[in-house]
């Protein structure tokens, strides 16, 4: 963005009422046509995930709690199957191997 960090940001007016919302940058173009580097994304934890839904995905690597953006294609009982749009690519993630997966319901491009 400008190589600076910042730690807070304007909540949108959507998710003055969800005191859990966060946002976080899309930092790769794995999902350009819907999301592009660099821009800010809206999340509320709060809301049911569902099919068709971006979503950030948390998980464990290497010790290390990270965010994954995909786009989820399908969800049983067991897994939920993603997407990445740019190259398409499919992904299955285990429920277990999931920490949290919650739903992003906006952005705002900081350019």
């Amino acid at each position: 963005v400008q190589k600076k960090m910042f730690t807070h940001c304007v909540k949108p007016d959507y998710l003055i009422g969800v005191p859990s919302a966060y946002a976080c940058f899309m930092l790769s173009n794995n999902m350009e046509q819907r999301y592009f580097h660099g821009e800010i994304l809206y999340v509320d934890p709060t809301l049911e995930v569902k099919e068709n839904d971006f979503v950030v995905i948390q998980i464990m690597i290497t010790n290390k709690l990270v965010g994954i953006i995909r786009k989820v294609s399908e969800i049983s009982e067991r897994q939920y199957k993603v997407i990445t749009l740019n190259p398409e690519n499919k992904e299955v993630f285990k429920n277990s191997d999931i920490t949290a997966i919650h739903k992003i319901v906006g952005s705002r491009s900081v350019y």
